[in-house]
């Protein structure tokens, strides 16, 4: 069944998948690329994102994170900012709305959001561990005298680490 061409895919075992190696056409390349960044909204979501400490505020945006924009439907629909809030934060977002919208009119110059939409998220961990340091000789020997009269050595290995983890937090 095969025809005396070579080159023409095999219809029993499928297209072939052409590869390139040579150079390529730029604009083939960079389609592909930048095609998220051509869509509606990209350009408007990005400058918010860039710039949300300086739209919201830095109290405002600790605790939250532009995430999309919908379009609303209607005539003028206007746009939804979708926002993730942490959890601590997320119950006073709401009373903030009227304000963050407002907020956002005046950096844009016009009323590019008619409405935002809040999604609760786990706050993100922010603390570091603190190395614990080192005990002196003379705390050493501290924690050893004070827990030497007990029998139990279990017991007297538990206070010490116990006399020893106080002693490195003062």
């Amino acid at each position: 069944m095969s025809s005396g061409n070579s080159n023409l895919p095999n219809k029993e075992s499928g297209p072939e998948k052409s590869r390139t190696f040579g150079a390529q056409n730029l604009s083939g390349v960079l389609s592909g690329l930048l095609k998220p960044m051509s869509d509606k909204d990209s350009g408007f979501l990005s400058r918010i994102k860039s710039d949300w400490h300086l739209i919201a505020g830095d109290k405002v945006a600790v605790h939250t994170r532009p995430v999309k924009v919908t379009r609303l439907r209607g005539k003028n629909g206007g746009a939804l900012l979708h926002l993730e809030a942490e959890e601590g934060f997320a119950a006073e977002l709401p009373y903030m709305e009227p304000l963050l919208t407002e907020k956002i009119a005046v950096y844009f110059g016009y009323r590019a959001v008619s409405g935002i939409r809040f999604t609760q998220v786990a706050a993100k961990s922010k603390k570091q561990k603190i190395k614990a340091r080192e005990l002196t000789p003379e705390e050493k020997s501290a924690v050893a005298g004070a827990v030497e009269g007990i029998g139990d050595e279990n017991l007297k290995d538990a206070l010490a680490r116990l006399g020893a983890a106080v002693t490195e937090k003062n």
